[in-house]
């Protein structure tokens, strides 16, 4: 496997992240998780996305790109188990 800014060695989290995000839900990283390349290729791919997006779907249509793009490190997006999504 290629190495990437997401497959190291130390965990991205601390234990005290990890706790903040379940009982809060969330969680602010304050600091970049990607390299200014990767990010920069993620926002140009969410760009060419986005202005190819048909005038009568809203932008919040956009938010499972895992089912619409191929799973590549490139755009970020994740392999998808089928039927593993089925009941959400």
């Amino acid at each position: 496997m290629k190495a990437n800014s997401y497959t190291s060695k130390e965990p991205l989290l601390n234990s005290g992240q990890v706790s903040a995000f379940r009982s809060q839900g969330f969680l602010v990283i304050g600091k970049p998780i990607f390299p200014q390349s990767e990010f920069d290729a993620l926002r140009e791919h969410f760009e060419r996305k986005l202005a190819d997006l048909p005038p009568d779907v809203r932008p919040e249509a956009m938010d499972v790109p895992h089912f619409t793009d191929p799973s590549t490190t490139v755009n970020g997006c994740m392999y998808v188990i089928p039927r593993t999504h089925e009941s959400l």
